[in-house]
């Protein structure tokens, strides 16, 4: 394929994501006013099951075909971008306060983390390993539900609006749809351009594949702000992250057989071959969810320094891997 016909399916994927985000931000807000559901909730859930399909696709795609480092490499290197980089970006405008909704689903997502590197400690993450991540899956899915059943009041005590159901599920699978195609040319033609560079399959996951399946969160997140929707904005980053940790890499070791391996690579800065996936990317993403976590936690606001701090922690992050490997 032509160089200049990659580009432009670069350019026309970005766009079709832009205006998916647009569609299905709008129709979750119509979910939320109809249902008197908060807006943290559907955004931890309808939005973030949406947004986090292409992370699912491909991760499961390079499983499925033998490419372990770059099934695990977009996959952390999603919940890395999506916190050190959108939610950053999210935060850099003003004060955020935060309820219960956040430190419940917050302390949840840092639990199955926590779980994930402790499975992933043997360098290989096995049956009872992703039985043990799909029971956290379990968890969120039944738990999100019963919300869902049973929080009908809404947030700002505003009457509920009537909403075309039909048309609003149209809108909603409509803006999925366009999410999902759009970042599938995003991600097939950034692959292209990047296997040219001859990049290591682990970067081109952690960088351009994961810029590439974040970029609904991206979309969704920052459209959610411009509509000064806070709660959808973070809650969607909050479920996709959790969705990333305890569906994505059970789906893929299920996919490889019971053995989805953490492979050994050589860190010249470290003086030779380390599981950089355990000992380098997840503890970033660890140390991301804690800079935006325990401010929210304790003080109850997300304030701006934790948008600059994420995305400087994520750009020291991103030039060490590029020249440290």
């Amino acid at each position: 394929m032509p160089l200049w016909l990659t580009v432009v399916f670069l350019l026309f994927g970005l766009l079709i994501i832009i205006k998916g985000g647009d569609i299905f931000v709008d129709a979750a807000v119509s979910v939320a006013k109809a249902t008197g559901i908060p807006k943290m909730l559907i955004g931890a859930t309808i939005v973030s099951m949406a947004s986090a399909l292409p992370e699912l696709f491909i991760s499961s795609l390079a499983a499925a075909q033998g490419s372990p480092d770059l099934s695990l490499g977009n996959n952390i290197g999603s919940i890395i971008l999506n916190t050190g980089v959108i939610l950053g970006i999210s935060l850099l405008a003003r004060q955020q306060a935060v309820g219960r909704d956040f430190r419940n689903k917050g302390l949840f997502m840092l639990l199955a983390l926590l779980a994930l590197i402790i499975v992933s400690l043997d360098l290989v993450i096995g049956y009872l390993d992703a039985a043990v991540l799909l029971l956290f899956f379990l968890y969120f899915i039944i738990s999100g539900s019963r919300e869902a059943m049973t929080v009908r009041l809404p947030e700002d005590d505003a009457p509920r609006q009537a909403i075309d159901k039909g048309r609003t599920a149209a809108r909603l699978l409509m803006g999925a749809a366009c999410i999902v195609i759009g970042a599938q040319l995003m991600v097939k033609n950034g692959i292209e351009l990047a296997s040219v560079l001859g990049v290591p399959e682990r970067i081109i996951g952690l960088t351009i594949v994961a810029v590439g399946s974040s970029l609904p969160e991206l979309v969704t997140t920052v459209t959610a702000m411009l509509k000064k929707e806070f709660s959808i904005g973070v809650g969607n980053i909050i479920g996709a992250n959790t969705l990333n940790i305890v569906l994505i890499p059970p789906v893929c070791a299920l996919l490889s057989k019971g053995s989805l391996p953490l492979s050994l690579q050589t860190v010249h800065s470290l003086g030779g071959e380390i599981p950089t996936t355990l000992y380098i990317d997840m503890p970033m993403a660890l140390l991301l969810f804690a800079v935006v976590l325990v401010p929210g936690i304790i003080k109850k606001r997300l304030y701006p320094w934790q948008g600059f701090l994420s995305i400087g922690l994520y750009l020291a992050y991103l030039l060490f891997i590029i020249t440290a490997v």
